[in-house]
């Protein structure tokens, strides 16, 4: 839960946002704090996400001194901002009544959050040091997977019953003595905690004071299990623009909510966790990580790049014949590996995105690869010709060349005869004849390939993901590296076998 700011100043808050100007000026501020009540009057006046990112840029004895300073209920603003590596570092040195106090100001879900990055038997500890009732609200939400409805759940939510009025309803929000989210948005709910529906706070405020909460609720409202994955959650979220997602029990019993801030945490967390993978970097936060673990994180994937890039050697080195005979055959390599390369990682990103947005499933493959065929057909053609074109315009400028040379011969084989000079003509090596005896076929070569090879780029970023999708994989795994590594191979032998068959026979 974010500290509320201070708009007492002159200068609205908006205006130093759009000037960058908060975090600067935290900078320079919070080393000069040296007393508990100069803490709490920067808390109150800034908000705790800015108050971390100036954190960051201190030295780590600064932000030690620093968090001393705080409450307890400013701890935890400041924990709940921090990664996981950093609340494992801040919270290691904390002595457990400490902690305690840091958890049962927190959130639920906030506080199950930090004790996950705490080993179960120091987060049990601290549970034991706080009221039962909170402990167990957390205690329930730590059973579940990080990544599903259960593990990004809060158990703190306002409740009414179908046939209160609106009076009473307003008077137990008035009276409620306990922390809860989001209370633009009603849970309706019978005593025994089976859901019916929600009410919106808005239609709550405008009916008259008799009128019955069943009669102003939504029956009709999106729910989830506990074991959902957070995808699915947030595909839900967005796509029926929900305020909150109900978490029900097999028995239908509500025992949580998502709200939407939980959404975005999620849905920045998938956008990236899927661009690292598709990268090859295979992290969630490689920032955060140190130069080792990040390499060998990597290494797998360019292990893919190397064995693929070294069977392609194999492949160039036994068309050598053709590459010796035209020479020009190697100066598009480059062009069309590339041009597919491209195409087949947009191929690949659309379908990746699609399948995790929920956009599109594996029943949708044909659908989806005609659609992209028909994209590549268009690029392939169009790229096809201009390569054909610009090849027939660099090699018909190549001529057949020779090279006179002067030698020194005997005119006879008796070894007394003198040594006389004469010219010969040999073929100029360097330079060997190319393309005159070739044309037209060497662009119909070379612009053919590069249509081939975009088809075949745009089939593969297409299919491969669906694949992965289709048996469990991570189609987010299928895409970078290992996607443009068979791009290459294929598009590559595809070339020089037919610059062989078109032009050597």
């Amino acid at each position: 839960m974010p500290v509320l700011l201070n708009f007492s100043r002159g200068e609205s808050m908006l205006e130093e946002i759009n000037h960058f100007s908060i975090v600067d000026e935290l900078i320079l501020a919070l080393p000069n704090i040296d007393d508990r009540d100069s803490m709490r009057l920067l808390m109150q006046r800034y908000h705790s996400a800015d108050v971390m990112e100036a954190l960051r840029e201190l030295p780590e004895v600064e932000q030690a001194r620093l968090l001393e300073f705080m409450e307890a209920d400013e701890q935890g603003y400041i924990l709940d901002e921090a990664t996981e590596e950093e609340a494992a570092e801040y919270t290691v040195g904390m002595a457990p009544e400490k902690l305690a106090e840091i958890v049962e100001s927190m959130q639920h879900d906030d506080a199950a959050d930090l004790l996950d990055t705490m080993s179960k038997s120091r987060a049990e500890s601290i549970l034991s040091l706080i009221p039962r009732e909170e402990a167990n609200g957390i205690r329930e939400l730590l059973s579940y997977e990080p990544d599903t409805a259960g593990g990004i759940m809060t158990n703190e939510f306002f409740h009414a019953l179908p046939q209160m009025t609106v009076a009473e309803v307003i008077n137990k929000l008035k009276t409620e003595d306990r922390e809860v989210e989001n209370l633009d948005t009603i849970v309706v709910c019978r005593e025994d905690m089976k859901f019916i529906g929600l009410l919106a706070v808005e239609d709550l405020l405008q009916a008259g004071n008799d009128s019955l909460v069943s009669s102003l609720m939504e029956r009709a409202a999106v729910t989830v299990g506990t074991n959902a994955d957070q995808e699915v959650c947030a595909r839900y979220m967005t796509k029926y623009e929900l305020p909150i997602l109900p978490v029900l029990d097999p028995r239908r019993r509500i025992i949580g909510i998502i709200t939407f801030d939980d959404i975005l945490e999620v849905i920045d967390e998938e956008v990236s966790e899927d661009m690292y993978r598709m990268a090859g970097v295979g992290a969630e936060r490689p920032l955060d990580e140190n130069a080792f673990a990040r390499a060998f994180k990597r290494l797998p994937w360019f292990i893919v790049t190397f064995c693929g890039m070294s069977l392609l050697g194999i492949v160039i080195s036994h068309y050598q014949v053709t590459i010796s005979k035209v020479v020009a055959v190697s100066f598009f390599i480059p062009a069309i590996m590339g041009l597919s390369g491209n195409v087949g990682i947009q191929a690949s990103t659309i379908t990746v995105r699609g399948l995790a947005m929920g956009d599109i499933n594996f029943s949708d493959v044909f659908w989806l690869l005609r659609r992209e065929l028909l994209v590549g057909v268009i690029i392939g053609v169009i790229c096809g010709t201009a390569l054909g074109l610009v090849s027939g315009l660099i090699t018909s400028n190549q001529h057949s060349s020779n090279v006179t040379a002067q030698v020194k011969v005997k005119e006879s084989g008796d070894p007394n005869d003198p040594l006389i000079e004469e010219d010969i003509v040999v073929k100029d090596y360097m330079h060997p004849p190319l393309m005159w005896d070739f044309l037209p076929r060497f662009p119909f070569t070379v612009g053919f390939a590069m249509f081939v090879g975009i088809m075949g780029a745009v089939s593969l970023g297409t299919c491969v993901p669906m694949i992965c999708y289709r048996f469990g994989v991570d189609p987010a795994l299928a895409s970078g590296p290992f996607v443009t590594t068979l791009i290459d191979i294929g598009t590559q032998t595809l070339y020089l076998a037919l610059a062989t068959w078109l032009l050597i026979g």
